[in-house]
């Protein structure tokens, strides 16, 4: 068994690269054709970013996949305790930036919350 400081370093982690993915992805979709698309944040986008970050061999990339699936158990239990306040804490933040847009902005800003957090802001 693992001690708690290294599951949470881990998790930190990988809470790290997915954000880092999903900020990739951000600066993608605003470069392009002006179309709302889902940041990449699923495992093989993540280790895609990886690899071209890092510049990851393949013996790395099968390493740290294999420690990604070995973990994905406790990183989904942890989500699931505390999604419910994230979600709170994201719904805030949302409708806060809501009250400081334009008229206008406002029905494409909820469609880029519907891509990246769907179910929010119904």
């Amino acid at each position: 068994m693992r001690p708690a400081w290294l599951r949470g370093a881990l998790i930190l982690t990988l809470t790290f690269a997915a954000g880092a993915a999903a900020g990739v992805g951000y600066d993608r979709h605003v470069s392009s054709a002006h179309r709302v698309q889902p940041p990449p944040t699923d495992a093989e986008h993540v280790m895609q970013f990886m690899r071209a970050q890092l510049g990851l061999d393949s013996t790395q990339t099968a390493a740290i996949q294999t420690i990604l699936a070995h973990h994905q158990h406790a990183v989904d239990s942890s989500w699931r305790t505390m999604q419910p306040k994230v979600r709170a804490n994201l719904d805030s933040t949302l409708r806060e930036i809501m009250g400081v847009l334009k008229p206008e902005q406002v029905g494409r800003f909820r469609e880029m919350v519907h891509v990246m957090h769907p179910g929010m802001l119904p």
